[in-house]
């Protein structure tokens, strides 16, 4: 029993961490590349400005 206990413990303990590393990093997984990342970041920061602009 203690030992199944333990387990249990462990493993919620893991996937709590886990849940909190995707919650702070939702997108990453997705990009593995930096450089396309931060491009995509000015790609949407200049189509929000044009956005803004135009309104």
């Amino acid at each position: 029993y203690d030992y199944l206990s333990d387990e249990e413990d462990r493993r919620s303990v893991d996937s709590s961490a886990s849940d909190e590393s995707v919650a702070e990093h939702p997108y990453i997984p997705l990009v593995t590349d930096e450089e396309t990342w931060s491009n995509k970041c000015r790609k949407m920061e200049q189509r929000f400005k044009i956005v803004y602009a135009q309104k």
